[in-house]
């Protein structure tokens, strides 16, 4: 819209049917959206924000017999992605340049099986916050290092996972639902060939 910003909106959507399938996929559709903005504050400074959605539902056919389709599945998957930055360069006799980056996302996905009766399969969700500082220093026109330090926090859960005794009979792996923080420091070295 102006010289200092630059604004991208995009969205998607398709679907596809297929009408012969006896058993596999029937039928999906997928749509969403992505926006980002994009502001030099002024001359150091600069900063972006960013989000995005997507659903994809789908439709498929299956069989216990292996013959005509005996069980259908509904699933619903939805997707969401958000972050923001900003960075401030010129420092150190523009050989040095700050920056911190942070970046949400979420996904949800609900699967209802039918057979002789409508079964919910379960819920998969996970959610991941992630959060970044950065100090990229330029030794020359083509080598730099970065010293970043990242944390991170994810956790998920899937009703398809069962206890290592839950079912009789048979030991599975047991709950392998991730739930950690992690912390991470990293140094690299860039070349650049010309």
């Amino acid at each position: 819209p102006i010289n200092w910003m630059s604004l991208d909106i995009s969205s998607r959507y398709a679907q596809d049917e297929y009408d012969d399938t006896q058993i596999g996929l029937t039928e999906s559709e997928d749509y969403g959206y992505d926006a980002n903005l994009n502001i030099a504050f002024n001359q150091h400074v600069d900063g972006y924000v960013f989000a995005g959605q997507q659903w994809i539902n789908s439709n498929q056919a299956g069989s216990q017999s292996f013959g005509a389709a005996d069980w259908m599945a509904d699933i619903e998957d939805e997707f969401i992605n958000l972050g923001a930055g900003a960075s401030y360069s010129g420092l150190m006799q523009d050989k040095l340049t700050l920056g911190v980056d942070y970046l949400f996302s979420n996904s949800v996905s609900n699967t209802d099986v039918t057979a002789e009766t409508m079964n919910p399969y379960g819920d998969y969700y996970s959610y991941n916050h992630s959060a970044s500082m950065y100090a990229d220093y330029a030794l020359s026109e083509q080598m730099a290092l970065k010293l970043t330090y990242r944390y991170e926090r994810y956790f998920d859960t899937d009703a398809a996972n069962v206890g290592v005794n839950d079912i009789p009979g048979m030991i599975t792996l047991g709950d392998i639902n991730h739930n950690y923080n992690a912390h991470q420091v990293m140094l690299s070295f860039t070349y650049q060939l010309r």
